[in-house]
Order: structure tokens, then sequence, then C-alpha cells
């Protein structure tokens, strides 16, 4: 019972006002939640403390910064390298998670630095060149693209509760009391996985084996306990809640750092492992390594191997041969590796080598040439806008050379002046014209893995994720033509392309040496394997048939089912002409990445025509 006195309430009936127990416990009652419910001095001056402004990392924020100096010790990547930055957005239904995370992987990307560039994804300029098919004035051409996005978010996936209840009952002087306590925990568990990956640029082409696919596990606990205390119809409460939750926030950067890590360190075929704590080594990069080491010259192995034994601080030299100083440090090398380094040449010594190469310094370097980053960007599109004014003055001279001569032989023969009638000209007999036979210089240039280049001859075999390129060397000026026809059955333009950077397009010139994809770029090999096939053929006038579908091949606004209409055209066609199988060994050709003491020979294709064609065939195994 309650009384009312003057609008105010007694918090105890009057028959137990000098009951010394119970107020005893109704004092101590309001001493306690006085006590209990203002801030503290320490938490007021805790929130008056000024804002701090700290940068955002993740754990793995330091292994890009050790990932930059690995790159530099290992002198990766050799020429800069381009990575346009696509969206990377949340494809799940988890509101909670960021929508876009590309600036996180711009954040992870620059701040490995180097030889490294990242490019901001902007659409209208995409769609600029696709409509013109040609790359704007001013604009550093991307290698490479990453591409991706949040796959996965479950919450609560696991769910665990802990605690106890206890509660007790009692009466005093006929007066009844109770009281009741509780304490829970409350654990969750929820998971978050990015998938990333790099595909080429200039074709879409997703590179075989280089990706990666993460998952992190989000924890959360949740803490607290309640009391409640009644005697006689009065009573009070006390409860306390606490929770604590990891961030997903900061859980998708390190996803994302560790992606952008372990995505190009694939590419690169560096040991990535080696900047993490705890890591285990990448089998894939492992089995690359040793698989592009086995499929070479044993010149070009026993060069590798002493290139790397130069890095451990050996005294030897880069011959190409066995000899007493190189068997030495592969001896002392596998004595100090416990077991670990064969002691003979071979697959497994070369990937121990270069995988455990030292690296005197860990810190980062901004660059790893003596040239800043804007001064190598410069120097690429002053080398891009020369190559490209270079070619068109070619084709410019080359069209005024051939219009003057057109001119000279189709020219009026002066008529002296005579009062006779002028003698009747001989009837014209008719010229029979044969197109003139012609000659090219051809080879397909691989690099397996990070060993140097080879010549393959034709029915080589490569192995999916192998680089090649192919070189052309006219002998004469003349209207070239390359295509690729796959193991199934679609047939690529390689030259001429609208995508070309240099503006290099038909006519080309005569002894002058054109490299495909371009200088310092590799094609490379998806998983689907099979016999691959490359046409090269060549003309003194353009092949109209030729040139109308090669314009369908390249224009991005054409379907997929009118290409396929096209190359089945002009498979049949280019199938009707003869094809030319003697080669003989042709101009020597100067590889590179193989310890400057390689020379290969091209091949020396001859009698090339209107109706003849020369093919050469790639055994992707």
């Amino acid at each position: 019972m309650v009384n009312y006195v003057n609008n105010s309430v007694k918090l105890f009936p009057k028959k137990t006002i000098m009951n010394i127990p119970y107020l005893s416990g109704v004092f101590l009652l309001a001493l306690f939640l006085t006590s209990c419910t203002g801030l503290t001095k320490e938490e007021i001056a805790a929130i008056k403390q000024p804002v701090r402004v700290t940068e955002r990392t993740s754990d793995y924020s330091e292994a890009l910064d050790k990932f930059s100096a690995l790159l530099k010790a290992y002198g990766e990547p050799e020429e800069p390298l381009f990575l346009l930055g696509k969206s990377i957005v949340n494809k799940t239904a988890c509101a909670s998670l960021p929508m876009d995370v590309t600036q996180m992987m711009a954040t992870a990307v620059n701040r490995i630095g180097g030889n490294i560039h990242y490019i901001s994804y902007d659409p209208r300029f995409i769609e600029i060149e696709r409509t013109h098919l040609s790359f704007p004035a001013g604009r550093i051409v991307p290698t490479l693209a990453f591409d991706g996005a949040i796959t996965e978010c479950d919450e609560n996936i696991d769910t665990w509760d802990k605690g106890y209840d206890i509660s007790a009952v009692g009466s005093h002087n006929g007066q009844e009391g109770e009281a009741t306590g509780s304490r829970a925990k409350t654990f969750n568990l929820s998971r978050l996985a990015l998938d990333m990956h790099l595909m080429e640029y200039s074709t879409s082409m997703q590179l075989p084996r280089i990706q990666s696919s993460l998952a992190v596990d989000i924890k959360s606990a949740r803490g607290g306990y309640q009391f409640a205390i009644q005697v006689i119809g009065s009573g009070f409460g006390l409860n306390n809640t606490h929770k604590i939750t990891q961030g997903k926030h900061d859980a998708i950067r390190a996803l994302v750092n560790l992606s952008v890590l372990q995505v190009l360190g694939k590419y690169l075929q560096v040991p990535y492992w080696r900047c993490l704590p705890d890591s285990t080594p990448d089998m894939e990069v492992v089995r690359a390594l040793e698989d592009s080491f086995g499929r070479v010259t044993k010149i070009q192995a026993i060069a590798a191997i002493q290139m790397n034994l130069r890095a451990y601080g050996y005294n030897v030299q880069v011959t190409g041969t066995e000899d007493g100083a190189t068997r030495r440090a592969i001896a002392d090398i596998a004595a100090k590796s416990n077991g670990k380094a064969p002691g003979v040449i071979s697959p497994a010594l070369y990937s121990y080598l270069y995988l455990n190469r030292p690296i005197r310094s860990w810190t980062p370097s901004i660059m790893l040439t003596d040239l800043s980053a804007s001064q190598q960007i410069q120097n690429i599109l002053r080398n891009q806008q020369l190559e490209q004014g270079k070619h068109q003055l070619e084709q410019y001279y080359y069209q005024q050379s051939h219009s003057q001569d057109l001119k000279n032989n189709t020219s009026e023969q002066p008529v002296p002046e005579s009062d006779e009638a002028p003698p009747k000209a001989p009837p014209v007999q008719p010229k029979t014209q044969h197109e003139p036979l012609l000659g090219l210089q051809t080879a397909v240039i691989y690099r397996p893995g990070k060993l140097g280049e080879t010549v393959l001859i034709s029915g080589g075999k490569l192995a999916s994720g192998d680089k090649y390129k192919i070189v052309v060397e006219p002998e004469q000026d003349c209207y070239l033509y390359v295509f690729q026809l796959d193991s199934a059955g679609r047939l690529f333009p390689i030259f001429p392309r609208a995508d070309r950077t240099d503006g290099l397009t038909n006519p080309v010139r005569g002894k002058v040496t054109y490299e495909f994809p371009g200088e310092d770029r590799y094609f490379f090999l998806d998983q689907r394997k099979g016999l691959e096939h490359i046409y090269f053929y060549s003309t003194a006038k353009a092949d109209k048939k030729i040139e109308k579908a090669v314009s369908v091949l390249n224009n991005n606004r054409v379907s997929d089912q009118r290409k396929k209409d096209v190359e089945r055209k002009l498979m049949s066609y280019l199938s009707s002409k003869e094809t030319i199988t003697a080669v003989q060994p042709g101009k020597q050709y100067h590889l590179h990445g193989a310890g400057g003491m390689q020379v290969g020979h091209m091949n020396s294709v001859q009698k090339l025509g209107k109706n003849k064609l020369y093919i050469f065939t790639l055994n992707h195994e």
C-alpha cells in the first residue's frame, strides 16, 4: 500500500516505517541508483577530447608495403603495369555492407607503387573507345583490368548461448521478499567472401588461374546481467548489457588488400606469401615455375640457375654451361637448405632458388627505376604518339609513291605537230598481269614462366598460361593479314586490328619488323587445349573480301552471331588457298630475358601471293 500526501509518493508503508532492515535496504537502493545513473568525470572528459584522425589500414596493409619491396628485389614487373579498376560491388543482399569497394582496391594498388599504376574506371572513356575504335590522345592504355565482387554474406551462421539464472524467496515478520538474478552470453559467427580476378583489357578475357576467392569470419558477442528485488510489492531492478562486434568494413578492407596481393603475386609469379606471417607457399606458383623450367633448352635452364645463384652472392658466370663454379655453388646451396634444394640442376632446384631469393631490405620503394612515375608515363605517352605518327607518315609516303607511279603510267604522250594525219596506232595487245610473289620472315616467340624467350617451331608444345608473341618482317611493301584459329574453332584477327594504340594498319613496309600484339607484349593461352593455327597471308594489293570481314570482326557493336557467320565465310575463303609448308631458316632474332646470349632464327617463307598462305601450328597441351 502506498499513501499519497501532497501529491508526493511515500516509498514505504506506515506499518513498516520503523523496520530498520527495510529502511536500510531502501536507503542503500537509493544510494546505488543515484551513483549508477550519472556519467563519471572520466567518461565526460573522454567525450570532450578533440577528434583524432587516424590512417585507415588493415592487418594486411603492412603486407602490401613488403610486397613493394619484394617486387623491387625480383625486378618485377619489368615494364610499367597499368591496371584498370572496374567497379567491385556488393552482389549480396546484405545492406549493412558497402555497396562498392573499388576505392579500397585503388588504395591497395597505389600502396604498392613502383612499376604498378592504377587507372580509374571511366565508363564514358570506354564508350568513346568502343565508338571510335581508338584511344583518345593522352590516355594510357591499360594492360590489365581488375574484376570481382563481394559474393557472400552469411549472417549468424553459428550462434551459441551461455549463462545462468538464480532466484531466492524469503519472509521476515510476515513480510515476504524475493530476489532474482541472471547472467547470459551470446556468441554469433558471420562470414563474408570476396572474389577477384584479372583480365586482359584489350580482349576482356580473364587470365586463367589468376584469381582469388577469400572469406573472413566475423564474430560478435553480447553479454549482460539482470538483478531484481521485491519486498511487499515494492521492488527495484538493475540490468547491464554489452555488445561487441568485429567491424564488417574492416573485414572487407582486409579482404581487398589480401586479394590484390594474391592476384598480382600469381600474375607476376613471385612468392607473395613471404609478405604474410605464418603463410605457406602457393603451389600453383611453384608448379608454374617448375613447368616452365622443364620446357626450355638445356642452355637456358643452366643459365637460369646461374642467374639465381648470383642473386645468392655466388661468384658464377652466366655461360649456359655447367662448370665447376656452378656445381660447387649448387652443392653448397643443397647443404645449407637441409635437403629442401636438390643438388642437381632440376625444376625443383630452380623453384627453390627463385622463390627463396634473399631480400636485402623490406623497406618499400616508391619507384623501381631512376625515373619518377610521371616521367615514365609521359615517356610511354610520347612513344605511343611517336609510333602512331611514324606509321601515319609511312602510310602517307607509301600512298604518295604509288599514286605517282600510277600517274606516270597513265600520262598521255606528247603528239608532234604535223599537217599529216597521224598514223594509226597498232592494236594494243592485252598483257597478262601476274601478281608478284612475296616473302615473309616470321617467328612465334614464347616465354615460359620467368625464363627467357624461345623460338617455337611449328607443332611445338605450349601449356595454358604460356605467353607468346608473333614476329613478322615483310621483304617487300605489302598488305599483311594474320589470323589465329583457336581450338574451339573461333577465328580472331591478329592484324590488322582497330584497337592498336600505335595506329599501325595496312599497307606495311618491307624490311621492317612488326611484333604482335605489340612490343614487349604477349598473348597467352587459356584453359582450352588442342591445336591452334596461325595464318599468314600477304598480297601486293588489298584483299577486299578480307578487308570487309576484318572490319566486321573488329567492330564491338556487331553481335557475336554475326561475327560467327563472318568467321565461317572467312575461314572457307582462306581454306580455298594453297598452303605453303616448306620454310627455310631466316634472319636472326635476338631473344629477350635469356642473359643476352640467345639468338634465334626466324622462318623464311617465300612465294606468298594471292592464292598462297602459310600456316603455323601451336600444340596446346
